[in-house]
């Protein structure tokens, strides 16, 4: 009787890095989707406490944290593997995500806080290879619940784009934040929606192109003036 062996283990599981890749698309929607849920649901008609009384100031500036999830780009230049430039005196690391600060100025053109506003942007990467993505930025708020400082904010950022040690690419960023305004001076936001791409870009040492993208949640604050 032939006895047939059963796959070892390793063959029948996915490799770990695309098993969360395969989870981390839900994920992202899901939490996106309860994000902008709330802070775009109207709810019932109420006094609006003083609090939360809508923007008077055009000026704002903002800073925030969160993580940038690698969507595509396993190049080496610290997303996902290795890759190494004798020049530099060695080899660098890579990561399926990064620790991102990011530091925002912008100005409503509505003179309050509410509308188009445009300023400039930073983003910063750390982990795997240090990262920097400075631009002009474009904001749209709009506040869905009618007399109250609450917004739903879309963006799109241009610029230019740097990983560590001679990335260089072309910077494009779109998606949306929920904004709230406490007091006409103070700002918490955060973006569940943050979309980052590098494409286009060229390291000399590596030899080659490729296209980099993220999904960058943020959660933050600042101040309006």
């Amino acid at each position: 009787m032939r006895v047939m062996s059963e796959p070892s283990d390793a063959s029948r599981q996915p490799s770990s890095r695309g098993a969360r890749r395969r989870l981390l698309g839900p994920v992202l929607v899901a939490v996106a989707g309860v994000a902008v849920g709330v802070c775009a649901s109207p709810g019932e008609a109420h006094a609006v406490p003083e609090i939360l009384e809508p923007s008077t100031r055009p000026w704002f500036f903002t800073g925030g944290i969160g993580p940038s999830i690698v969507m595509a780009g396993d190049y080496g230049l610290g997303w996902g593997h290795r890759g190494c430039d004798w020049r530099w005196g060695g080899c660098w690391g890579g990561a399926d995500a990064q620790f991102m600060l990011q530091v925002e100025i912008g100005y409503h053109f509505s003179g309050d806080g509410a509308g188009p506003a445009l300023g400039f942007g930073m983003d910063m990467g750390f982990g795997g290879s240090f990262r920097i993505e400075p631009g002009l930025k474009f904001w749209y708020d709009i506040g869905p619940i009618a007399d109250m400082a609450i917004y739903v904010t879309p963006y799109a950022q241009l610029g230019y784009g740097y990983v560590q040690p001679d990335y260089h690419a072309f910077n494009i960023q779109f998606g949306a934040s929920c904004r709230i305004v406490l007091g006409d001076r103070g700002m918490l936001f955060m973006t569940p929606i943050g979309i980052d791409l590098d494409p286009g870009g060229h390291s000399r040492s590596a030899g080659s192109s490729s296209v980099l993208a993220t999904w960058n949640i943020m959660f933050g604050g600042g101040v309006t003036f």
